[in-house]
């Protein structure tokens, strides 16, 4: 597996902390603050010398397995790392605006508000998930040499940061209430949380949850695991791995176009139905564009979003869509827990899974978006019309979540007259049909057959004379790199065959041939 895509991934992240340590130094520089931020100012270098690390000694070999687990484990760095980014540059932006003393008292109120009631957003929270994501990546195989001396410096700078006073009390953010947090816990190991807030206590970790009262409650562990169908963040990476890199110029035409500008710009646009037959490449489609507006958000504003599958019955119905859309809410914004959690400690797994779920969890969806912390959040459905069990009922939910709430909604699916009859009704909606994009969904066939192509053969290349002979070729089934380009582009595009010589790549407007030999 080329390790490109991580390689990438890393890059980005070393940027993000490079802009947060110029921020984080100027904020020092103009202000008195608390030692969390010296401390998180302190270890930032740690930080992009342990990524620089990595990217650098990636092994080539690394399987898709490792690639999976890789990736995970950077995609928490990078959420993690922009919303510190995103904290210091709010601080330094007041400071700017500011004319006067640049006083602790006063930041502190900046402070605050930035973190919009997230406990687990402080600065030194933040700084000590990024570096026990580090920790973790050390430890991988998926590197050529260990980066143990990384690890070790890791530890000594989280034993540094776990003595340092918080750069908030929890008195900062407001009376007595819940104070929920999220633990990874390994199969088969207990983990405990306690997290005593100014009025009820409660005492969590995989086997039980006890109150003050006595009772008995489910545990938090059991809560995510019942909660759980699946997780979209997974799906979007197998589906991308399966249908072959992502490639820019697949999708970027989509950001140019009056209709998807309309839905981003306009806050009285918030329902978009992209549709268009088999093969035009409608997923990945999706996937850019949830990237793309992943890059261009914080991280309560990045989009959640899910799969469809009609041959998978974890994921082919409105309930399933619900539960992952929840799922991925809460990982974006731990302060939703409670909507969920309050009628779970009630009745358990049955919230999710008995007859009323649909009608208990589009509750729950409509108030987690009615909440302030969600404006401007953006859902997309991807293959609305592989929803084999309660579609209309979904497809109603959109229409009304996009006129009651300022969430935006975006969805895919093929050409379909019940969809066409619901979205009739939608003020609030518009359509981007890809049949009416032809010149742009050629292009992008070209590029993927292109991109594959040139990934596969060196220049200069041909089949012939890199598998010795035609005779080679077919009898190892018309050569590797023909079979590979051809299944890694057929996923996203309608037709193709290899004939003879030639490898033929085609949508509905063009073919795309590319010739090896002559005969």
């Amino acid at each position: 597996m080329d390790p490109a895509s991580l390689i990438s991934l890393i890059g980005s992240i070393v940027g993000i902390v490079d802009a947060t340590s110029t921020a984080t130094h100027k904020l020092l520089k103009s202000a008195k603050l608390p030692d969390a931020f010296k401390q998180v100012e302190k270890h930032l270098p740690l930080v992009k010398q342990t990524l620089e690390d990595a990217r650098r000694t990636i092994d080539n070999s690394v399987t898709e397995d490792q690639r999976i687990v890789v990736r995970g484990v950077l995609h928490d760095c990078n959420s993690k790392a922009r919303e510190l980014d995103r904290i210091f540059k709010g601080l330094e932006k007041n400071c700017d605006n500011s004319e006067g003393e640049k006083s602790w008292e006063t930041i502190r109120g900046w402070y605050r508000e930035i973190l919009q009631g997230a406990k687990g957003h402080k600065v030194e929270a933040l700084m000590n998930d990024i570096m026990g994501s580090l920790t973790t990546l050390g430890t991988l195989n998926a590197f050529k040499t260990p980066t143990y001396q990384d690890v070790e410096d890791i530890k000594r700078a989280l034993d540094e940061l776990s003595k340092v006073e918080p750069s908030l009390d929890d008195a900062d953010f407001g009376a007595a209430g819940s104070n929920y947090a999220h633990q990874t816990v390994a199969t088969g190991a207990v983990g405990q949380q306690n997290n005593p807030t100014g009025g009820t206590n409660t005492f969590e970790s995989s086997m039980f949850k006890q109150g003050n009262s006595g009772t008995m409650n489910f545990g938090a562990d059991q809560f995510w695991h019942d909660l759980y169908v699946t997780d979209p963040r997974d799906d979007k990476v197998r589906i991308e791995s399966t249908k072959g890199d992502l490639i820019v110029d697949c999708y970027s035409w989509i950001f140019s176009q009056a209709e998807f500008l309309q839905w981003r710009d306009s806050p009285q646009s918030r329902l978009l139905w992209i549709k268009g037959d088999p093969g035009k490449g409608k997923t990945m489609l999706l996937c850019g564009i949830i990237n793309e507006l992943s890059e261009t958000s914080r991280e309560t504003e990045k989009p959640a979003y899910f799969f469809c599958q009609d041959t998978d019955e974890r994921l082919n119905s409105g309930t399933a869509v619900l539960r992952g859309l929840i799922y991925l809410l809460i990982e974006q914004c731990p302060q939703l827990i409670p909507y969920v959690r309050t009628r779970y400690d009630k009745v358990g797994k049955s919230l999710f899974t008995d007859v009323n779920a649909w009608f208990a969890l589009s509750r729950i969806l409509t108030d987690m978006l009615a909440d302030t912390l969600l404006k401007g959040k953006t859902i997309v459905i991807d293959a609305l019309d592989e929803c084999a069990t309660e579609q209309k009922q979904l497809l109603d939910l959109i229409l009304k979540l996009s006129s009651s709430s300022d969430a935006k909604w975006l969805f895919s699916s093929r050409n379909s007259p019940p969809v066409e009859q619901t979205l009739a009704k939608a003020t609030q909606g518009m359509t981007l049909c890809l049949e009416l994009q032809e010149a742009f969904i050629t292009g992008a066939a070209g590029a993927a057959a292109a991109f594959t192509v040139d990934c596969l053969i060196y220049p200069l290349d041909t089949l012939k004379t890199r598998y010795q002979s035609q005779d080679f070729v077919k009898t190892a089934g018309h050569g590797p790199a023909h079979r590979k380009a051809a299944r890694a582009t057929a996923s996203m595009y309608s037709f193709w065959k290899i004939d003879r010589h030639r490898l033929i790549i085609k949508d509905d407007a063009e073919s795309f041939e590319f010739i090896d030999w002559e005969d």
